[in-house]
């Protein structure tokens, strides 16, 4: 994995925190956050998958997440966003279940978010895998923001 995304073995080069929006419910009853909430893809035949990020550089890595819309005018995260601690990812991805999923990060600005990144594992994993990954990743919030905090946020 690092010879793909070598800028991840220097953390210092990263913000504190991540953002990752909810285009499905994943924000559960008790406030908590579901394994649902990530969902890991493979772009680019770049032969890893990927799970998008906003790196929270200031709090315009927020908004840009409260703000984006579909091409068709629809928020693109319906169902609101959460935060993960740098440190966090860092000490899990020394689980050995992460490693053997090589679990990583990068940042990765695309057209229009300059805060865009990914969080990356291997391809091939087995569904349980995964499923073992997202839930792993769904543990480490600190904050969880509704779609109505969002929709404050853009004022």
């Amino acid at each position: 994995m690092a010879a793909r995304c070598p800028e991840s073995t220097n953390t210092s080069d990263y913000p504190d925190s991540v953002y990752r929006g909810f285009t499905q419910q994943a924000i559960q009853a008790d406030g908590t956050v579901g394994g649902n909430a990530f969902d890991f893809k493979e772009f680019e035949n770049r032969g890893i998958e990927e799970c998008s990020i906003n790196w929270s550089d200031d709090e315009g890595a927020l908004l840009q997440i409260a703000s984006q819309e579909k091409d068709d005018g629809r928020k693109q995260f319906k169902y609101g966003a959460c935060r993960i601690p740098r440190a966090e990812l860092d000490h899990s991805r020394g689980f050995a279940a992460a490693m053997a999923c090589g679990l990583d990060y990068e940042r990765r600005p695309v057209e229009g978010n300059p805060y865009h990144g990914n969080l990356l594992c291997k391809t091939g994993l087995t569904s349980a895998s995964k499923r073992a990954l997202c839930g792993m990743l769904a543990m480490l919030f600190d904050e969880v923001y509704t779609r109505e905090d969002l929709d404050r946020l853009c004022g």
